[in-house]
């Protein structure tokens, strides 16, 4: 088994898992059925769930998405679970990651408001098909983090807009 297929089954596994424990009154529905978030913690996490919900928001409730604050992780919060998802994201890459305040990331779209990216290249790349996978290094607080596996990404909040 190569070293993507070994991660699929890894990624399938953690996917099965979050399902298993997925408890819906953490998450209740809306008048329209969908999954809503609640309040959350932090307001960088406010302010990314609000962009994200202009810029890239959720159609459906069953895929992983960034629906609201409590969706949103902090880099420090996926950072232990980041180290090892794939061969390529190495404890290195993470302790760099703390120390500099900055991280490659990669998506199999253009990097722009409400792109999914990730810290592997293998897993964009398997997202790319035979297509391109983009890169940038990005400050941390420019993702939404949904787990160590992947995020959102939102640029520069602190900006003013106008």
């Amino acid at each position: 088994m190569d070293a993507v297929e070994k991660y699929r089954v890894r990624r399938d596994v953690r996917l099965k898992k979050r399902m298993d424990e997925f408890n819906e009154n953490d998450h209740p529905r809306d008048e329209n059925g969908r999954f809503a978030s609640g309040g959350g913690s932090g307001d960088l996490k406010k302010r990314q769930a609000e962009a994200i919900s202009k810029m890239n928001p959720a159609k459906d409730d069953y895929h992983t998405w960034i629906r609201g604050e409590n969706d949103i992780k902090t880099f420090d919060e996926v950072a232990d679970e980041m180290e090892g998802i794939t061969p390529d994201v190495t404890k290195k890459i993470v302790e760099e990651a703390r120390k500099t305040g900055k991280i490659k990331v990669y998506s199999s779209h253009n990097i722009k408001g409400g792109t999914f990216v990730t810290p592997s290249k293998m897993i964009a790349k398997d997202y790319a098909g035979g297509g391109s996978v983009k890169e940038m290094v990005v400050p941390l607080e420019h993702v939404a983090w949904i787990d160590g596996e992947q995020g959102q990404y939102v640029g520069d909040l602190s900006r003013k807009r106008g």
